[in-house]
């Protein structure tokens, strides 16, 4: 038994040794949290005294984090009070009262000042989405968890914001104690487009509504996909698909050919060509009624110088009439066939089709956009 009793008596001392180190190890891990604490602490009244609200909340959360203490919860109540986010400040003073290590004192503190601030107004914000921010009189609030923010009586600008979406804006007047509710409504918001044109006096249209001149100032356009229509004078026009997201600026680059110099048609030709076909037919008709007609005084004469009767003066001028009429008749032969050549001409130089469009490229950053320019 002395031997058991000998061998007991190192093992409890080496025992009692582990758990006094273990104390002491414990007790000096929270002497550095609680000046660490003390630290943040100083530093966040001092933040509060200066009116530095949010860097005196910043303090005051991580000496809390350090060393749970209701004095903490209450300074950073008091910060978010003096702050104006009524909101936040009853949240922190309800938890610092409730709080089991909190005094009489600061229970006292902190019911008076959700009482004061709860007699405060309340704006109700139906159809808030989650990730809307609310900013009143250009400061952001808080919401709580029925989409309301506490404020103050009288009149107040109420903004809401959301990403891809058209602010919301409204003025309130309130009363002290009211509840008042206002519906929120953020429409989609419109994309914008910035065009640049290499040509002056250039016009935007966006699925056929002219929109005006393009002068580098970014033009509202509704989100999705559009057609865009380019024009310039003196250059072809240039079409564009592009799709905008809500919210989005795009920027485009358009290069305009310049408008060549028109030159004929086929159609152009084929006009002309029957013309000269018709002039020429015309002309043989013509010609062929003149020779006709030259041919019929011809023998007229013949027959009459036959039977002598017809004097020499009468003989004179019937054949220079007659020989009038040969000249004339050469003269359709060869208007109809200068027709004929030219006709001919006309329909086998005539181009196979006109020229309607060409490729057009607008440039955006990071690539580009293909279309076409031309006349439509």
């Amino acid at each position: 038994m002395k031997t058991t009793t000998t061998m007991r008596l190192p093992v409890m001392l080496l025992c009692a040794t582990m758990l006094m180190g273990l104390f002491s190890s414990t007790d000096a891990l929270a002497a550095t949290k609680r000046q660490a604490a003390l630290k943040h602490f100083q530093a966040g009244q001092a933040a509060l005294d200066g009116r530095q609200y949010d860097a005196a909340i910043g303090e005051f959360t991580r000496a809390l984090e350090l060393v749970p203490s209701p004095r903490l919860l209450y300074g950073i109540a008091l910060a978010n009070d003096r702050k104006g986010d009524a909101t936040a400040a009853v949240t922190w003073y309800r938890r610092a009262g409730r709080d089991a290590k909190a005094g009489a004192r600061l229970k006292a503190l902190s019911a008076a000042a959700v009482k004061r601030l709860t007699a405060q107004s309340t704006v109700i914000l139906r159809g808030l989405p989650e990730d809307a921010s609310v900013f009143v009189d250009g400061k952001l609030g808080t919401v709580d968890d029925d989409r309301a923010v506490t404020v103050s009586p009288g009149e107040h600008w109420i903004r809401v914001s959301a990403k891809g979406r058209t602010p919301f804006r409204k003025v309130v007047t309130i009363a002290r104690g009211e509840r008042h509710t206002i519906q929120v409504e953020l429409p989609e918001a419109p994309g914008q487009l910035i065009v640049r044109v290499n040509r002056p006096n250039a016009r935007l249209a966006v699925d056929g509504v002219d929109v005006g001149k393009l002068d580098g100032r970014p033009i509202p356009v509704p989100a999705g996909k559009h057609r865009l229509h380019i024009s310039a004078p003196g250059a072809d026009a240039a079409t564009f698909s592009v799709a905008l997201a809500p919210g989005q600026t795009r920027e485009l680059k358009a290069l305009l050919n310049e408008t060549p110099e028109p030159g004929p048609s086929r159609k152009t030709f084929h006009t002309w060509g029957a013309i000269s076909a018709s002039v020429g037919a015309a002309a043989l008709i013509t010609g062929i009624t003149l020779s006709i007609t030259a041919a019929d005084k011809q023998g007229k004469l013949s027959e009459a110088r036959r039977l002598g009767d017809i004097t020499p003066e009468s003989k004179t001028a019937v054949a220079g009439y007659i020989t009038r009429l040969e000249r004339a008749s050469y003269g359709m032969y060869a208007l109809a066939g200068t027709g004929a050549i030219a006709a001919t001409t006309l329909f086998l130089l005539a181009p196979d089709r006109d020229p309607s469009v060409s490729p057009a490229f607008a440039a955006t950053p990071g690539g580009g956009l293909f279309g076409v320019q031309g006349t439509f």
